[in-house]
């Protein structure tokens, strides 16, 4: 009798099919290199599981690839004529978006399997990294920010404001026409280089502390020194209204309720809906403010790039601005949700019956 030899090994699907005995392919997804060749292939089953498959140059066989990760859709990313480019966890939620005319990326293996080989391709890329809402799926989007934020022109971390990911977001009737101006709301990431601190409650007791009386610019109505909101439905006039109160303190005016005469100093304005030339000009003049002190504050110039003022970004520079000046009494936001605030004020917003805060 011949001796007994092992049968070579198939590089085949089928020799694979026994670790997937009562499962079924239900989507193939095809990582391809900068010039369009194939070099992954990601298998997912039902019940949910994956497999990976790497190409030898005629055909495909089971294993990762030698060679470095790529960027799902890499040739799309490098072809698109724009250079915003979402990072998401997944293949199905890259796919979703890049149908929907977005350039959308992900890395294979799942959460917390990104490597910095990746980082390369999003050099000079404004880069949205929407992360899943849980905690895999948040710390893996904060290793990707990690990964490319030497090399990105900007990174923001995105968290959809309900469904646990991008598809589910649209599945629940997400609108892709805010989907870029509800990213851009975000913060810019940036990379903390200082010791984590332990982060332990601090305690005050009541008996250490003096009491004061409120200061106010307006008696009653507008204290010194603190965050006043001024809610109304839209179109009520909430801008009409903080204009007159800013030509009030500039001219020094009496208030309208008889409580004295506003003290006069300077005023800064912060406004992403109203022209300067043809609305706020013209308000001001109506109310008989002084316009050689009111400023309003347009843009930021960061490295050579102007861009819009963010206030959890930018309150330093705005700090510095108001201790030069010198005489400044009053900042109107209008509204707060379009200079960085609009994620952290939305569920407020929601409760408030759709009041909007100027």
């Amino acid at each position: 009798m011949d001796a007994w030899k092992p049968r070579e090994k198939s590089n085949s699907s089928n020799a694979h099919a026994y670790h997937e005995q009562g499962s079924k392919v239900v989507a193939e997804y095809v990582y391809r290199t900068p010039k369009g060749e194939p070099y992954l292939k990601v298998l997912r089953y039902e019940p949910t599981s994956f497999r990976q498959q790497k190409w030898n140059g005629s055909g495909w066989e089971w294993g990762k690839p030698d060679g470095p990760q790529l960027p799902y859709l890499l040739p799309e990313m490098l072809k698109a004529v724009h250079t915003t480019v979402f990072i998401v966890e997944g293949e199905k939620d890259a796919d979703r978006l890049t149908s929907l005319g977005f350039v959308a990326t992900t890395s294979s293996q799942g959460a917390g399997k990104w490597s910095d080989d990746l980082a390369q391709w999003f050099e000079g890329k404004k880069v949205f990294i929407v992360a899943d809402a849980d905690k895999p799926g948040r710390d893996h989007a904060q290793q990707v920010a990690r990964s490319i934020y030497s090399v990105a022109e900007s990174v923001r971390l995105i968290e959809m404001p309900f469904g646990k990911d991008i598809s589910e977001w649209l599945d629940q009737g997400g609108d892709t026409a805010t989907l870029i101006d509800y990213c851009e709301g975000f913060s810019l990431w940036r990379l903390d280089t200082a010791p984590a601190q332990p982060q332990d409650i601090e305690l005050v007791r009541l008996s250490s502390v003096e009491a004061e009386p409120v200061e106010w610019l307006w008696p009653r109505r507008l204290p010194k020194g603190k965050l006043t909101l001024l809610i109304g439905d839209p179109g009520v006039g909430k801008s009409q209204i903080s204009i007159d109160i800013v030509s009030r303190l500039t001219s020094g005016a009496r208030w309208p309720n008889d409580t004295g005469n506003a003290p006069q100093g300077r005023c800064l304005i912060l406004s992403a809906e109203d022209g300067v030339a043809d609305t706020i000009h013209p308000r001001v003049d109506a109310a008989d403010g002084d316009p050689n002190v009111i400023e309003v504050i347009s843009a930021v110039n960061e490295k050579g790039n102007s861009r819009s003022f963010d206030l959890q970004q930018d309150l330093g520079r705005l700090e510095r601005v108001i201790r030069e000046r010198g005489d400044v009494v009053l900042i109107v936001i209008d509204p707060i949700t379009s200079h960085g605030w609009r994620r952290r004020l939305a569920s407020h917003h929601r409760r408030a019956g759709g009041a909007r805060a100027g």
